[in-house]
Parts: C-alpha cells; structure tokens; sequence
C-alpha cells in the first residue's frame, strides 16, 4: 500500500518471489518529493511487515551518444543562484564521461557552460549521473542525469590469436598510411588495456609508408578455455577514427 501525490503501488507474484512496482509522475527538475510505502502481510492490512520512505528527486536528462573509441562532447548552461558558487563536477562513470572542468565558478544570477565528454570503451547504454557540489558547504546544487549510449564502430579487419592463461603473446603488425600525399600521425588506443598493449601508442607514417605496431597480449587475468575480445582504435591527429581492427583471443 502507497501514499503520496501521484504515487502508484502494484505488485505481481511469481514462482519464489513477488515483484513490487512502484510508478510516480515526476515534476519538473530540480523538484523534489516524497512518500511512503507500507508493505503488510495479509489482504486485510492487519500484519505490517516494513515501512518504506521513497524519496524523488527529478532530473534534468541529457543524451548522448559516441562510437566506442571516439569521443563526444556536449556543453550545458549551468544557472548560477542567489550568491557566487564554486563548485566541483563529479561523473557516477568518470573512465567514460568526464565533466570539464573539473571545477566551475557559478556567478550569481549568470550563467555558465559545463561541458560533459564521453569517450566510450564497451557498447552499451549507461545512465551517468553528473553531481556539481559546493566545495565550500558540500551542498549538492546541480544534478544531472545522462543517457549515454556506445556503438560498436566498423571493424575493418580481424586477426586470431591464441593465449596461454596466466602467458604473454606478442605479435607484430605493419600499418600502412593510406594517404600518398602527406605524412600522417596516428594515435593506437585498446578497449581491453588489461589484456592488450600497444607499441608505440602514437605512429607518425610518412606518405603511403608503414611502421610496425607491437602487440602484447597477457593473460594473466583472463579465464583458461574461454574467448575474449579486444579492439584497437587507430585514430586521426583530430581524434576521430580512422580504422578499428579485432582481435579474437583464445585463451587456452
């Protein structure tokens, strides 16, 4: 049983256990509400179990998206309040999204540009929260909910490679500048660092020249009879992706 504006409790029985929804019209950001759930024992209400307090707390929702080895960047306006602010931006994900900066000077009445970038490592979609919190009271004045989706990019090639558990693997590849007019830097970057190394991690090709790319593959943390999955990205001086290679492990 629920109470509380615009609060709905249902509840749906299965073989060994029983499903409690709870559905609540949010307000509009940063509106705050509560109620509670009282959770009884038999029909009639007379053998209370527990008493649940729910608090909502209604975000702004910002969408994002990028492919896996690329980045996105977005920009929020940031209203700044009575008195002038500064505060400190915390990511729920910061391997994958970072707010920049770091730290943020909010002017009272103004307003100020948060930028938010999300560089992905596995496909999927996350929701990320964004707090910025006053780094003088620790009082929580602006927060976030971000929808960041990650796509796989396009695998240009695919190369096998079996590895010995607890074992070391090194390979060697040529990379080829696909440009025959102009010397090119590439940047090499892994999804799976703990299970792939590259050497070196930037490559400067002269036109239509290559340079060898070493590949250290260990297996220290990864599990006897299984197949793992590693991508390298090869990226452009802008950070954009040029080519992203597969590499298929065989842990034996």
């Amino acid at each position: 049983y629920g109470t509380g504006s615009g609060a709905a409790v249902g509840t749906r029985n299965g073989q060994n256990l029983c499903e409690l929804h709870i559905k609540y019209k949010c307000g509009s950001a940063p509106q705050m509400a509560q109620f509670h759930v009282w959770l009884y024992g038999d029909a009639a209400m007379a053998q209370p179990l527990e008493t649940w307090q729910v608090l909502v707390h209604a975000l702004r929702r910002v969408d994002m998206r990028a492919v896996i080895g690329q980045v996105s960047s977005t920009s929020l306006a940031i209203a700044g309040g009575t008195v002038d602010r500064q505060v400190a931006c915390y990511s729920s994900h910061p391997a994958e999204l970072q707010p920049d900066p770091q730290t943020l000077s909010l002017a009272a009445g103004g307003i100020s540009a948060l930028g938010l970038i999300f560089r992905p490592s596995e496909p999927g979609q996350e929701l990320v929260r964004v707090h910025l919190v006053d780094t003088a009271t620790k009082q929580l004045v602006h927060a976030f909910i971000v929808s960041a989706e990650a796509l796989l990019p396009h695998i240009s090639r695919t190369f096998e490679v079996g590895l010995q558990a607890d074992g070391v693997t090194q390979k060697q590849i040529m990379y080829t500048n696909p440009d025959s007019h102009r010397v090119r830097r590439f940047n090499l970057s892994t999804n799976k660092p703990w299970l792939l190394s590259i050497e070196p991690a930037t490559l400067e090709i002269s036109p239509g020249g290559s340079k060898p790319v070493v590949l250290i593959f260990t297996g220290r943390d990864a599990a006897a009879g299984g197949v793992q999955q590693a991508l390298m990205f090869v990226n452009d001086e802008h950070d954009s992706n040029e080519e992203c290679i597969e590499f298929v492990i065989d842990v034996v």
